[in-house]
Order: C-alpha cells, then structure tokens, then sequence
C-alpha cells in the first residue's frame, strides 16, 4: 500500500497535466500511458481470461496477479502492472 501511495504521489503532476493515451493491446487487455516533462506512466489491465506476456518489464513500479516464467513478466487474469520512468521514488 505504501508502494501506491508514493507512486500517486510522484506521478500525480503527470497524471494531471500529461498527455494521457488508452490503447486496447489486444482483446480484454488495456494500456493506460501518461508522459509529460520527460517523465512517463504506464499501467497494462489485463482482463481476459489467458496470461499477458509483456515485452519490456524494465521499471516496473507496482504490479498485482503477475508472475515472472522463464525471465519474462506475465501478467495473469485481472492482474496489471504499473511502469514507471524517470519518477525517484517509484523506482526505490
């Protein structure tokens, strides 16, 4: 919970004032992308029913229903993660 705290915290300037994109990546699995100032959110919903494998795992801030299988992030039914860039304490 102090994870998702500090997290709202540092990215709340991006949220507000970032440019804000929604991409459905495929059927039942959804990008939420914020950037602004050189600083970047993303968080990936997973809602389907099979495992999500994301490509690029690098800077992950929070994640909930993932698994790590062979090196590679898989984000399980109803889990997300949250990826975050150049924010200080989300990456403590």
């Amino acid at each position: 919970m102090k994870k998702l705290i500090h997290l709202r915290k540092d990215a709340s300037g991006i949220i507000q004032h970032g440019k804000y994109g929604l991409e459905e990546i495929k059927p039942d699995v959804l990008s939420l992308e914020w950037n602004y100032d050189g600083q970047k959110v993303q968080a990936i919903f997973n809602q389907s029913t099979e495992n999500y494998l994301v490509e690029d795992s690098d800077a992950v801030a929070l994640a909930s229903h993932c698994q790590i299988l062979s090196g590679q992030l898989h984000i399980l039914p109803k889990g997300f993660v949250i990826f975050a860039e150049d924010l200080e304490s989300a990456t403590n």
